[in-house]
């Protein structure tokens, strides 16, 4: 769907210099008053506006199941590829992957926005930063300009995200609202992705100095030097306690890794 979020962030782009002239949906999407998105997509420029689709009931333009690897005549035919919440209702979601980057032309962008958290039952999966990152990477000629992470509450709440591989750390987080994961890249150089398989990052790096695979992540309970000799000895139960009630009212989005975006001014965090 291109609803409030997905319109924010597309028409940052636009601004940003995105090149929307030719474009596919990975599903035909619909705006929040469930009409058909294309009329908007030609705001933003785009003079084609093709869709995806294994079925014909909504009226896309292509008709391929994205369980099986797309047609070679639509390889790198189109400026921008937008997911707006698509390939999580795919089950062979490594050959979509695949398949819809390599839509992408020299240049073109890929832009999506797929479901992170609280969405239990919704498709087959919920996606992470690691996957986001590993698979819009030098790896694959992809470069991510911009990764977003937001709480769909009635306020939104959007949150920069850096490469879990450059913390040196899972980059994970625990709420209560809903949460999509956004994600703006470019392709830079036009590679062979047909036998592309991306390793979780913290685990090269402990398979390379021979660490035990222990969970580093998010360092929960309070911070400062004070507060955290008061948490040595605080008795467990109120350690869960303070936890609980935290993500109750906040949800534990580490300010280390997780950095607030004023949404009104999205084009200025897409690099």
């Amino acid at each position: 769907m291109v609803d409030a979020t997905e319109q924010r962030l597309l028409e940052a782009c636009a601004r940003r210099g995105v090149d929307f002239t030719r474009t596919v949906m990975v599903g035909r999407q619909q705006l929040a008053d469930l009409t058909y998105s294309e009329p908007f997509f030609r705001r933003l420029g785009a003079t084609s506006v093709d869709s995806i689709d294994a079925s014909d009931f909504e009226g896309a333009t292509i008709i391929a199941d994205l369980n099986r690897p797309l047609p070679q005549d639509l390889r790198r035919r189109f400026s921008v590829v937008f997911d707006g919440g698509t390939l999580e209702h795919v089950f062979d979601i490594a050959t979509a992957l695949r398949s819809c980057l390599d839509l992408v032309e020299l240049g073109g962008h890929y832009i999506a926005s797929s479901p992170a958290n609280n969405w239990p039952g919704h498709a087959f999966y919920q996606f992470s930063p690691e996957l986001v990152f590993r698979t819009l990477s030098p790896e694959t000629g992809f470069r991510v300009r911009a990764a977003f992470v937001v709480e769909l509450r009635r306020s939104q709440r959007w949150y920069s995200i850096p490469d879990p591989q450059a913390v040196g750390a899972r980059v994970h987080w625990t709420n209560r609202f809903k949460t999509e994961l956004v994600v703006v890249a470019r392709r830079v150089e036009l590679l062979d992705l047909s036998q592309f398989v991306p390793q979780q990052s913290d685990y090269v790096r402990r398979w390379a100095a021979h660490e035990l695979s222990v969970d580093i992540a998010t360092s929960y309970g309070p911070k400062g030097r004070v507060k955290s000799l008061f948490w040595r000895v605080t008795p467990p139960t109120a350690q869960r306690a303070y936890e609980l009630a935290k993500v109750r009212l906040r949800g534990t989005f580490d300010s280390a890794i997780f950095k607030p975006v004023d949404s009104s001014a999205l084009a200025e965090h897409i690099a």
